[in-house]
């Protein structure tokens, strides 16, 4: 790798950069290297240290800072310094990128609520650290995708939440009536069915979605750009161990295998999804 690293080609540079196997002190030498998306395949590879990220956090390209920032493996100090600069000097793209960092600084988020671009502030809705009082006043937002990360957002509190349970759009309306924070009253009585099926798959692949939410969504055999809303259900860490035992004695195939590869599955669910191996028992007559 050393001597690679060391390689005219450019391309070459860069995929030591990217590889895990890549020793430290050749990653140090290459986060300097004159070519930008070397720099970035060091940014972004899971060995590099916190201390090289530190180092290119003062890189001069804004997107090599932007993946630095988005890294859970900086330190959250560096982050807190770098993200003010990308959220004013970056472009749209990057500052909603910038408004997604689940460690951004809360003062960034509330800069970043009031941006002139509805794609940048709808960021800004689904980040969990966004403020209460910011997301109630997204809420009021005339942009549909806004409110419904307002209505998505674990931290949008239940007085916010009761108000979109009655806005004009349907999918906002079931986000917040499904919201964790919503409590049992907003979600009494919803059939699945009656969910948007771009809210259920969301539902059904959050770790902190409820348990009865889960439950009632893995009944839902219908698919959004080919992911089936119960495969969710049936691979999310945080379905009830009951829920699974009945995806696991289900007739599809595939949300069997899902089931026996849940690491929240208990030993008795996974065996009985694996059991039923790849085809369903059958009965003579």
């Amino acid at each position: 790798m050393a001597i690679l690293s060391r390689n005219s080609d450019e391309g070459v540079r860069e995929e030591v950069a990217g590889n895990k196997n890549t020793p430290l002190p050749v990653l140090a030498r290459l986060a300097t290297d004159r070519r930008l998306w070397t720099r970035h395949r060091v940014a972004t590879n899971p060995t590099t240290t916190s201390s090289i990220l530190a180092i290119l956090a003062n890189d001069k390209s804004p997107l090599v800072r932007l993946v630095v920032a988005e890294n859970p493996r900086t330190a959250s100090t560096v982050v807190a310094t770098i993200t003010p600069h990308l959220a004013t000097e970056w472009n749209e793209r990057g500052r909603r990128r910038v408004a997604e960092i689940p460690r951004v600084p809360v003062s960034v988020l509330i800069t970043l609520a009031t941006d002139p671009s509805g794609y940048v502030r709808c960021g800004v809705a689904g980040n969990a650290r966004t403020p209460a009082r910011v997301l109630a006043r997204l809420a009021q937002e005339a942009d549909v995708e806004i409110r419904l990360g307002v209505a998505q957002n674990p931290n949008t509190p239940a007085a916010t939440l009761r108000q979109l349970s009655e806005d004009r759009a349907k999918r906002v309306r079931y986000a917040a009536k499904l919201n964790p924070r919503a409590g049992a009253t907003l979600a009494a009585g919803i059939e699945a069915a009656d969910v948007p099926i771009s809210v259920a798959n969301a539902l059904a692949r959050n770790t902190r979605t409820p348990p009865e939410t889960l439950d009632l969504l893995a009944e839902d055999t219908r698919q959004v750009n080919g992911l089936m809303v119960a495969r969710g259900v049936a691979e999310n860490p945080s379905t009830p161990d009951g829920t699974l035992m009945r995806l696991a004695m289900g007739t599809s195939v595939s949300i069997r295998k899902l089931v026996s590869k849940n690491p929240g599955a208990s030993e008795e669910t996974r065996a009985a999804a694996a059991l039923l191996g790849t085809k369903r028992p059958t009965v003579r007559k």
